[in-house]
């Protein structure tokens, strides 16, 4: 495939929610993953149930394959949280 240039956002409606403007990369096809290494409040460290939210998953690749490392808030979300 070509390259394409991609806005990449994230899924909350806030002003400075952009990891990427006009960037070049190579074009996306369906079932393709991005890998955002600083993603700030998306990431574990900075999480917080924000907008009802649930804590992201954390995967880290060991030897070239990921590796399911937090499960975070897991599908249920804050809303099923005891």
């Amino acid at each position: 495939p070509s390259d394409a240039i991609y806005t990449v956002a994230g899924n909350l409606c806030e002003a400075g929610d952009l990891f990427a403007i006009n960037y070049l990369m190579p074009k996306a096809q369906e079932g393709d993953v991005l890998a955002i290494l600083g993603a700030g409040a998306y990431g574990a460290v900075l999480a917080s149930p924000f907008n009802g939210r649930p804590k992201p998953q954390e995967v880290m690749l060991l030897e070239g394959e990921p590796v399911l490392i937090s499960n975070g808030a897991g599908e249920q979300g804050i809303a099923n949280r005891a």
